[in-house]
């Protein structure tokens, strides 16, 4: 088998739409995404939504993830987190009722869903790769905090304020991979103790370029066990 990359067609929806179920319908929290939303994204037009598809010997196709993402306009960062922290929708969901602006100039990138992992690097170096094309040089988007709850557990009482202890969990996170530039370590307080573990979605999200910076976290899926309903806002710079 060999697996490429290529844009999404209609055709391609109602895999899509198992794809969802068979990653997230056992993660308590994570709904899986409905055709009718993955209709409305691909009437969008994005240029970014994207599946990996691996081709067998008999020329049939199998799809093992897919990747959707859109431009916005061009904003400060303030007005970004204020954007993003102060959606109703983003709060419910996970995802802006904004949609896809084909003269937007930074990326938003929204979700990523794979059952084989070379699928999933497949699918971040394409979209790095058309961000080059287009002459996008920004992105941001929202991370699960999947090891969150744990850490949370960890902590004394007196330590366990969420919107901090996010923060100070996504920060030595990124610190400990070395994916990020511009935060400074005064951020840490020493009353925070490390990670033991890799977070495996921050991880990922860091696998194709160290460039991120922690914008803030906020409340994101509030159903979501493993990341005690908490998400971390990150933007990265896009070398050219």
């Amino acid at each position: 088998m060999t697996m490429s990359v290529r844009r999404v067609t209609s055709s391609d929806i109602p895999r899509i739409a198992e794809l969802e179920i068979e990653r997230w319908g056992r993660i308590p929290g994570v709904p899986p995404l409905t055709t009718h939303i993955l209709y409305e994204w691909f009437n969008e037009q994005s240029p970014f939504f994207l599946v990996a598809v691996y081709t067998n010997t008999d020329g049939s196709e199998a799809i093992h993830g897919y990747y959707f993402g859109r431009l916005i306009p061009q904003e400060d960062t303030d007005t970004l987190i204020t954007k993003f922290v102060e959606s109703e929708h983003l709060r419910n969901s996970g995802y802006t009722e904004q949609v896809h602006d084909p003269h937007g100039s930074i990326f938003y990138g929204i979700n990523v869903t794979s059952i084989h992992p070379n699928a999933g690097i497949a699918l971040q170096d394409a979209i790095i790769s058309l961000l080059k094309i287009y002459r996008i040089n920004k992105m941001i988007g929202v991370a699960r905090l999947s090891g969150f709850r744990y850490y949370l557990s960890k902590l004394s009482t007196n330590l366990t304020d969420p919107a901090t202890a996010a923060y100070q969990y996504t920060y030595r996170q990124l610190r400990k991979m070395n994916g990020f530039i511009s935060n400074p370590d005064e951020l840490l307080t020493d009353d925070y103790p490390e990670p033991i573990h890799h977070d495996r979605v921050l991880y990922y999200h860091v696998h194709t370029h160290r460039s991120h910076k922690l914008l803030t976290c906020l409340p994101y899926l509030p159903n979501d066990t493993k990341s005690a309903g908490w998400g971390a806002l990150l933007i990265a710079d896009i070398a050219q």
